[in-house]
């Protein structure tokens, strides 16, 4: 099975010049480029949602817009790989030279910061498939909590994986400091390892339990980089007063980020 690597790079902050990034696969290295970009672009969704409230004796509906805009790296690389480097399980690792601060009598006169997002690995056939990866991210809303939903509701936690992979805006408090923002040299690691008859790449030093979770910045991210809207409908039950109502939640997706900022990529 074929997989796309995909790793976003962008040095927030720069002192003297740009840092090389190495990336190995179980062990092996499989690319080092200079990570000379210091630009971003904004990717952004639009969900116009209709709530539908209807009972035995009224009918009513509330319409609400939301826009959801993130910030990305402008440059990336995309890697084309088999399954058959990771076997049952591997490792992810990115190597991280030249990335040096000045320091002066122990105080820091000027930093150089390096961010690393995204980062994921996701099946060639269903990032390129489309149709897959829209049922997917529907599921994904739909399990998202809605209220008085028939299904269990997920939320983010240590124990659960990411798919694809990570990125720098989590819909979970990762805390004040950015976990794939780093000063310095420095290596991550990542584990590779197969659930659901496919690979993810995770953090989670266990191993993983329950259903994916899909950040919504993916979502943009896929619809930035295929130039593609899809629609999302999610229909769930509620309860008034003893009368069982019928919800439903529409949401009209739409890409509204410039189309020409991502013609700056890279894919090896």
């Amino acid at each position: 099975m074929k997989y796309y690597l995909i790793v976003g790079y962008q040095l927030l902050e720069k002192h003297l010049k740009f840092p090389t990034i190495r990336i190995y696969l179980n062990g092996r290295m499989i690319d080092e480029f200079e990570a000379d970009n210091e630009n971003s672009s904004d990717i952004s969704s639009v969900y116009n949602e209709i709530v539908r409230y209807q009972t035995l004796s009224r009918r009513n509906s509330v319409k609400k817009n939301m826009t959801l805009t993130y910030s990305t790296p402008s440059k990336f690389k995309m890697y084309e790989l088999d399954s058959e480097l990771f076997t049952n399980k591997g490792s992810l690792k990115f190597e991280i030279i030249n990335n040096r601060s000045d320091y002066n009598n122990g105080f820091m006169k000027k930093r150089s910061m390096l961010l690393l997002s995204p980062v994921f690995l996701v099946q060639k056939s269903v990032f390129d498939g489309g149709k897959l990866i829209e049922r997917i991210i529907r599921k994904s809303e739909l399990l998202k909590g809605i209220p008085g939903s028939i299904f269990p509701e997920i939320t983010p936690s240590k124990e659960r994986v990411t798919w694809p992979g990570y990125c720098n805006h989590p819909e979970s408090d990762q805390g004040p400091d950015d976990w794939l923002v780093k000063g310095g040299d420095f290596t991550m690691t990542f584990d590779i390892v197969k659930k659901y008859g496919i690979h993810f790449i995770t953090n989670v030093e266990n191993a993983p339990k329950g259903f994916f979770w899909i950040e919504r910045f993916f979502h943009a991210f896929y619809q930035w980089y295929t130039k593609k809207k899809f629609y999302i409908n999610c229909e769930t039950l509620s309860h008034d007063r003893g009368i069982p109502t019928l919800e439903l939640r529409e949401f009209d997706d739409i890409n509204s980020n410039n189309e020409d900022q991502r013609s700056n990529h890279t894919k090896d």
